[in-house]
C-alpha cells in the first residue's frame, strides 16, 4: 500500500468518528434556518434574490442601496439604515433626513452634511456644512437634521419642485412659520445660499398662523 493510502487510513477513525449515528449525519445536510435581513442587502444577496415584480414589492431603493420594506417603519428605523453609510461626523440631512421624519418616497441620493467633506461618492453626496446643536436631533440614535432645518435646506437649494413639495409636507406635518423661519436664521456662512427663495416659498405655502385643533 502506498505511504498516501496509509496516512489517509490512518487518519481516517479520528475524522469520521465510527459511533456518528445516520441522523447526526443527515442532519448536516437538512436547510439551516433563515438568518432575516437586519440591513441593506449585499450585491451577492440580491443576485440571489431577483425575481422579476416581486423585488419592487419586498424591497425599496434607499439611494444605491436596496433595503427590505419591513425594515423602513419607523423614523428611527430609517435612519439607522441610513446610517451605514454616514461617516463620524456626518449629519443625515436635506431631503433625506425630510424622509427619515416623514417617511414617503425614499431619496435618490443620500445627502449628508460634515464639516471636512464635499462631493459624492457612490452612495453619498457630501455638503461641508456645520448644522447647529440646536438644529440636530437624534433618531433612533443616529444625528440628523431636525425636520424644520431638513426642509429648509431642501427649499434653499433643490428644484423647484422638491422644494414646494417638502415646504408642503412640513406644513402638513404641524411645523408653522416661525418654526421654520428660526431655522432659516441658523443658515450661517454657504448655508445662506438661496435664502430668499426658501423665505418666499414659506410665506408662499405657510400659513402665518396655524388654528390649534
Amino acid at each position: 500500500m502506498p505511504p498516501s493510502s496509509i496516512a489517509a487510513a490512518s487518519a481516517r477513525p479520528s475524522d469520521f468518528p465510527r459511533d456518528l449515528s445516520a441522523r447526526t449525519v443527515l442532519a448536516r445536510f437538512l436547510p439551516r434556518p433563515f438568518e432575516p435581513a437586519l440591513g441593506p442587502l449585499s450585491d451577492r444577496e440580491l443576485t440571489v434574490l431577483r425575481c422579476h415584480r416581486l423585488d419592487e414589492r419586498l424591497l425599496a431603493p434607499v439611494g444605491t442601496m436596496r433595503v427590505p420594506r419591513d425594515l423602513l417603519r419607523t423614523p428611527g428605523a430609517r435612519a439607522r439604515i441610513v446610517s451605514t453609510v454616514v461617516p463620524d461626523g456626518g449629519v443625515i440631512a436635506m431631503d433625506t433626513a425630510v424622509w427619515v421624519h416623514l417617511d414617503g418616497q425614499a431619496p435618490a441620493a443620500i445627502h449628508v452634511a460634515h464639516p471636512a467633506r464635499r462631493g459624492r461618492n457612490r452612495t453619498v453626496v457630501f455638503s461641508r456644512a456645520l448644522i447647529p446643536p440646536e438644529e440636530v436631533e437624534l433618531v433612533g440614535g443616529v444625528p440628523c437634521s431636525t425636520l424644520a432645518r431638513a426642509v429648509v435646506d431642501v427649499a434653499r437649494t433643490a428644484p423647484p419642485v422638491r422644494a414646494v413639495d417638502a415646504m408642503i409636507r412640513a406644513r402638513d406635518a404641524g411645523l408653522d412659520r416661525n418654526r421654520l423661519a428660526l431655522a432659516l436664521m441658523t443658515c450661517r456662512g454657504a448655508s445662506q445660499r438661496g435664502g430668499p427663495r426658501a423665505r418666499r416659498i414659506i410665506e408662499a405655502i405657510v400659513p402665518e398662523h396655524r388654528a390649534r385643533e
